[in-house]
Parts: C-alpha cells; structure tokens; sequence
C-alpha cells in the first residue's frame, strides 16, 4: 500500500492528473454521457418496436428524483411512463409532469413517428390496465388498433328487440353549407306542423369536452339528421349558422331528451338557446313516478320494449372520419328520445281523460309571459318569464296542479330599488286572474 502514490493535482502533468469527485463533476459527467449518448439511445428504442406494446405507469422511480426550492424540496415528476414491445425491449420510457392525456399525447405522437423512422409493421395489439381511460387515446394516434377487429356486440339483458335505424334514415352533415340549405329547407315544416311538437335531441362529446362535437335532430316524419359541428369548426356564437339558430329557437317545437339540460348548456356557449326543451326523466315521472330506472336506456325499455346499447358513450367523437357505426348511434338516440316523448305524452293524456290526478303546465305558463314582481303586496319590478325549470313535485297555482318550477324572469322595469330581491312573483291578467290583480296567497303562488 506505501507503494501506491497519491493522486496529483488538476494540473500537475506529473501526477496522475487525477480529478477530486464532487457533485458538480459528476452532473457534468452525466450530462456530458447522456447528450453524447442520446442518438444512439434514440435509435435503440427505434429498434425496439415490433407489432405489440403494453404501457404502464409506475411512481416509485419519480419518488426519487427530488428539486431543491426556496420552501425546500419537491417532486418535479408525477410518475414515469414504460412501455414494452413484444420483444421484451423497450421503445420508450418518459418522466411525466402529471398524469393529463395531453402529455401522453405528445409521447405517443413521437413513438408514432419513431415507429414510422425504423420501418416497424403496423401496432396490432396494446395491453394496459386502464382500457377505458387509454382507449380514446390509443386509437386517435393508431387508429390501425381497430382494423380487423370484429365489433363488440354487447349481450342483450332483456327479451326485448334491440333497437336499429338504418342508414337511408339518416342525414351525415359535415359542411356548413349543407347545413344552412337543410335548415332553410325546414322553414316549410316548421309552418306546418303543430305548436307544441316535439322531437328528438340529442348530442354527443368526448370526454374533457365543454362543446358539443355532434349535434341530432329527430323531427316527426322527417330523416334524422346527425350534425358534425366539431368538423364544421361550430364552436362560438359567432361561427353558429343562423339558420340553424332560427331553426332551434323557434318556441312552436319542444326538443326532447334525456339529461337534456348538459345539451341545451353546451349549446348555450355557441349562442343556441333552447326557448321550449322537455326532460324525459320529468315526463316519465309525471306519468308514473314510482318507476326507478330513468336513463335513456331504461325509458327505451319501459315505453318502446327496445334495448339500446350505451357504450359508444365513451367513443372518440372528435375524430374524422367518423366511424358509420357511431353516426347511426348517434341518429338512434335522437331518435328513440322523440318516441319516447310522444309515448309517453300519449300515456299522460289516456290518464288525464280517466280521472288521474295530474301535473301540468297552465297555457300562460310559459317564457314570455309578462309577469310582475311583488314584495310585501307592492310591485316592486315588472319583467318576462325567459325560462321555466323542471318540475319533479307537484303543487297548486289556483286551481291547477302544477310542478315545483322556478322560473327565471328578465328584469324589464325596477320601480322599488335598493330591496332585497322578490321571493314571489304573480302574473299580469290571465285566465287564472283576470283583473291583474293578485287573487292567491303563499301556497298558491309559484315561488321564484
């Protein structure tokens, strides 16, 4: 041990030449290894992909890796993404900030161009523990996943028939344009059908979506027609034709659907409010409201004796072109909401006619009417009822039996500022109050 000499100085050329490690030296070493290194890691993971890949999560490796800050230490990484080819290689390994698909979308976008780069066959197979969260993903980078695949056909619970649409039934409309000339082409139906006719609505959007991606319409004796509005670029009142506007606020047609209120929210942000719009579950109810099952699905069963398959729900909407199989899904819930409201309207008006008991909205009931708002028995503002809510329970207004609404008036005129707001509000002459003047107490004024 004497023998061995003691390492020089940096710079003593007759030394060793030795280098004395510390933490600087060796991140210097480690960056200086990695940046040389890096291409040829890059092409090794291109080298590693075959026609398989299963990806997983895992949190142990980015527990490790800690930051100093001002408040002390913290975790720059939520957790490390792997995935392994069937080869038992791997293609690619990322530390992740968190754990949002938009960061999977990036890593999965450059593995795809890497998979291109190296030649590989196309992804065939994808193993994972979470398929309904990674499956949207997956096939919007490779949408070969489902080429060969027969289609699942979920297992029909009931005897019923399984509800179908065919495609001659239905109108795909993808062009602005298109749409315009159909919504003009409906100005003659809607001259001559009924006040009050309803018909079917419904949307569909892909998980994280504050904007519808598809929009449809089922009409009374006409096509259903499936509106791409995400294709079209329909994200903003200002880019909403306004033939379409036109078409879905006219107050004569009542749009029907289920969870009706997520739609008619969304259509909201692009400038389309719904003047007349019916809730299935509300209808149901009022027909019949011990029944327990109200989704759309239930309402298929109760009323039509058709089964419908929901999981399409959980399809990418956003891609394109979209697949035949979700446009007539889409089609055949706008359609099936629309039998169903009649159905049931036809059930609530043989049960009226037989003496039943039932809830129901007064003709002068309704956005537009002029209403005043009163305080202590004095009027304190007067305005128009924009919109009526749901009604789930019932009450009395004079000598009607109507829901438990709240209805949302539009201040006209304030004659009584600086109070706290109305808890009341009675209607200027109607049927119920001829005189205008308020002919009913606290349990017969609707509360508002």
């Amino acid at each position: 041990d004497d023998d061995i000499q003691a390492f020089s100085a940096f710079n003593d050329t007759a030394g060793y030449c030795g280098m004395k490690l510390s933490v600087s030296l060796l991140k210097a070493v480690f960056t200086t290894y990695m940046e040389t290194r890096k291409p040829y890691m890059q092409s090794y993971f291109q080298l590693c992909n075959d026609e398989g890949l299963a990806a997983d999560d895992t949190f142990k490796f980015s527990k490790s890796i800690r930051v100093k800050s001002e408040g002390g230490s913290v975790r720059p990484f939520f957790a490390s993404c792997t995935a392994v080819s069937l080869n038992g290689k791997v293609p690619m390994a990322r530390l992740k900030y968190t754990k949002a698909n938009s960061e999977m979308d990036v890593l999965l976008a450059d593995l795809k161009k890497a998979r291109i780069n190296a030649g590989v066959p196309t992804l065939k197979r994808y193993e994972t523990d979470n398929v309904t969260g990674d499956k949207l993903l997956l096939e919007t980078h490779f949408p070969e996943l489902r080429d060969g695949v027969d289609e699942y056909a979920p297992p029909n619970p009931t005897k019923c028939a399984r509800g179908t649409i065919k495609s001659e039934n239905i109108t795909y409309i993808l062009e602005t344009t298109a749409l315009i000339n159909w919504c003009r082409t409906m100005a003659s139906y809607r001259e001559k059908v009924k006040a009050g006719t309803k018909y079917g609505l419904d949307g569909e959007w892909s998980l994280g979506m504050d904007l519808l991606a598809t929009l449809q319409l089922s009409y009374p004796n006409e096509k259903v027609v499936v509106i791409n509005l995400h294709k079209m670029g329909i994200n903003a009142p200002e880019k909403c034709p306004k033939a379409l506007k036109s078409l879905l606020e006219d107050e004569n047609l009542v749009a029907c659907g289920r969870q009706i209120g997520g739609d008619c929210g969304r259509l909201v942000k692009i400038g389309i409010r719904m003047p007349q719009r019916c809730e299935l579950r509300t209808l149901a109810l009022m027909h019949d409201p011990e029944q327990n099952g109200t989704s759309l699905q239930d309402l298929a069963l109760h009323y039509l004796s058709v089964y419908i398959a929901k999981e399409a729900q959980l399809e990418d909407w956003t891609r394109h072109p979209l697949p035949s199989k979700l446009i007539m899904y889409a089609a055949l819930d706008a359609l099936i909401s629309r039998k169903i409201g009649e159905e049931i309207s036809r059930r609530l008006r043989t049960k009226r006619s037989c003496g039943f008991p039932m809830v129901e909205e007064p003709e002068n009931l309704k956005p537009g009417v002029q209403v005043s708002l009163r305080l202590s028995g004095r009027i304190v503002a007067e305005g128009n009822i924009s919109f009526v809510g749901s009604q789930t329970e019932k009450r009395k207004w004079g000598g009607i039996t109507i829901g438990a609404k709240k209805a949302l008036v539009a201040l006209k005129v304030v004659l009584v500022p600086n109070i706290k707001p109305p808890i009341l509000f009675v209607q200027k002459k109607s049927v119920l109050n001829p005189t205008g003047e308020t002919s009913w107490d606290d349990t017969t004024t609707l509360g508002g």
